[in-house]
This record gives structure tokens, sequence and C-alpha cells, in this order.
């Protein structure tokens, strides 16, 4: 037990000390206003806070029920981008996220954009970064892609000693899969439920989300009525 303890206590303190240099890398970015600027500390906050992640069961739900309200961005290259990606996901690169022709789907107040890669490190740079110019709004998918994959895609079914809600659980991500390209079995493609999703064998690479407009974020009125 003390040796649990203290393995998730260095686990802990090596967190802290990466987030602290990546805090302090963060403020000599080139291209990074003085005015709009975090602090380190403050960086290295909201780096441990828990509330920018989105699980995959959460984000799996938004995008089948269509959410207006997110912005889906893989950061990924444009190759891993074209082979296969989630549903309605806009593809800004890791390297171009400040890029004036991408740096608008950020600096705005129309969308919750939900930031993925393969793994959650690379969106959780992106979102470091884009916070230090004090862009709000924005969401990591926890574990990224391949969490998404185990999660909803290639769920483990339970032990049969698990309890009712952990099948329910499973049963959903198991439907879930079908929405994003899971081969469904014979039976529910020649009985009720198929839904007319077709059979793809993985993520749907061609549900690209469709150009969209954003409305620049209104500047806040300083002093007056």
């Amino acid at each position: 037990m003390k040796k649990r303890v203290l393995i998730t206590r260095k686990r802990y303190i090596f967190l802290g000390l990466a987030m602290v240099v990546a805090a302090f890398g963060l403020l000599f970015m080139d291209g990074l206003p003085d005015a709009t600027r975090l602090r380190a500390d403050q960086l290295l906050l909201k780096s441990m806070e828990k509330g920018h992640y989105i699980n995959s069961d959460d984000l799996a739900d938004k995008i089948i029920s269509g959410d207006p309200s997110l912005l889906i961005v893989d950061l990924r290259d444009s190759v891993q981008y074209a082979k296969y990606s989630l549903p309605n996901s806009l593809n800004v690169p890791y390297g171009k996220i400040l890029d004036k022709d991408y740096i608008g789907y950020f600096d705005q107040d129309q969308f919750k954009v939900v930031l993925y890669s393969n793994d959650h490190l690379i969106a959780e740079q992106a979102w470091l970064i884009l916070s230090s110019k004090n862009f709000s709004d924005l969401y990591v998918l926890k574990g990224g892609l391949n969490e998404f994959f185990n999660t909803i895609i290639r769920p483990q079914e339970p032990v049969a000693t698990a309890p009712e809600s952990e099948f329910n659980k499973y049963n959903t991500r198991k439907a879930a899969g079908y929405y994003f390209g899971v081969p469904m079995p014979r039976s529910v493609k020649n009985g009720q439920g198929g839904n007319g999703i077709t059979e793809t064998g993985g993520l749907l690479a061609s549900k690209k989300r469709k150009a969209i407009t954003i409305r620049k974020k209104k500047k806040k009125k300083v002093g007056g009525c």
C-alpha cells in the first residue's frame, strides 16, 4: 500500500515539474504578445484542472446527437486526418494553431472547441498555448483517439459478475460504435435497428465538417454604459 502511495506521489511530482517547464516555456514563445500571456503559475493551475477534459462517452454522445455548439479540431497532420478522423472535425495541424488562417477558430465565443490527437498530450500542449492567449471554451479529448477507439470502437465486455450498470454502459458504447463505422453483426443489419448505417470497418473518414463561418469575438467595452 505504501509503495503504491509513493509511486502515485512521484507521478504527481513529475507531472507538476513537467507542467512548470511547459508553462515557463510558453512565456518565451514567439508570437505571444505580453498583454495576452498568462503567468507561469496561472498556466500551471489551469493545466492541473480537470474541467477542460471531455471523455469519449460524452463526446460520442454529443457527436451522435448533432450538438451544434461543438467545434471539433483534429490536431494531427493532413495525411492522418485524411485516413480517418472523428465525424465533423476540422483539421488544424498542431504546428499551425496560431497561424492567421486558423487562429479565428479559437479566438471566438461561438463554439466550444474540443481538441484531439492520437493521445491527449499534443492536445494538452495546444490547450496550454491557446489558453496562454486567454482564449476560452477550450477542451481536450481525454486519451485522444486511442482512448476513443478503445472505449467506443472496441469496448471491453464486462466480466459476468459486473454490475448491471457496467453492462448498460457497454451496450451503449456498442450502439455508438455502429454510428462511427464499426461493422454490425448480421442479426442487426438484417433486423430492426440497422438505421441505414453502412459497414465501413473503422472510424468514419467521409463525414468532414463543412466550411463554417466564424464570427469575430465581440470586444468588451471599456468604461461608460
